[in-house]
């Protein structure tokens, strides 16, 4: 039936295909404590190593010596640059940095302090949680801009073109907690549209790709 399955060994943590489905990114628990806790986290989390796997063939095509946490792994559009999250103790809000990962020089730079990082494929602007919210790093700048409070959010994904994210979003009813899914335009974040209330009290997992 052209089906085939991929090995992908022990320990693994995550995994996430490149756009162009020829690469899939692994996380693998390398049993080392991290030594940095995130603030809402109740148990220390292991480091973790970055490998690169050709997804036709299994074959190992890189690994990088950067350890990194299980807080999400986000591909640009051009299937060569990979964002993860690293621990890191001068980042004090998330104890955790953004890096990005160029896949064809071997290279790692920091970008911002920062967790569970998505990238908009075709803009490569890149959104991501802190302590405090959900923020925006355009591809262009070094200084994030506050999106959405984080106690609202539920989960979230970009468009594309990274002028859209869609997301679910908490009620602020505590006493009759809803969850709607909406999507909002991310030069204006207050500008928001219901897309389904049906959703309400039920929640909504997000899948990619979103047009």
């Amino acid at each position: 039936d052209g089906k085939k399955i991929l090995e992908l060994g022990d320990g693994v943590l995550d995994a996430a295909i490149s756009p162009d489905c020829l690469k899939v990114a692994v996380l693998k628990d390398s049993g080392t404590p991290a030594h940095v806790r995130r603030p809402d986290a109740r148990r220390q989390e292991n480091q973790a190593r970055l490998e690169i796997l050709d997804m036709a063939s299994g074959k190992l095509l890189a690994t990088f010596a950067e350890p990194l946490l299980n807080e999400g792994l986000a591909w640009g559009g051009d299937s060569s640059t990979l964002v993860g999250v690293a621990p890191s103790r001068q980042a004090v809000q998330t104890g955790a940095m953004l890096v990005q990962f160029n896949i064809e020089t071997g290279t790692c730079d920091d970008l911002v302090p920062g967790l569970q990082p998505i990238l908009a494929r075709d803009s490569g602007d890149l959104v991501f949680q802190s302590r405090d919210g959900l923020y925006l790093l355009k591809a262009n700048s070094k200084t994030p801009s506050f999106l959405l409070h984080d106690r609202a959010l539920q989960d979230y994904r970009l468009t594309k073109d990274g002028s859209r994210l869609v997301a679910t979003i908490h009620s602020r009813n505590d006493f009759a907690p809803f969850r709607y899914l909406v999507v909002m335009d991310v030069d204006n974040p207050n500008r928001r549209h219901l897309l389904d209330d049906t959703l309400r009290g039920t929640g909504c997992d997000l899948v990619d790709p979103i047009q």
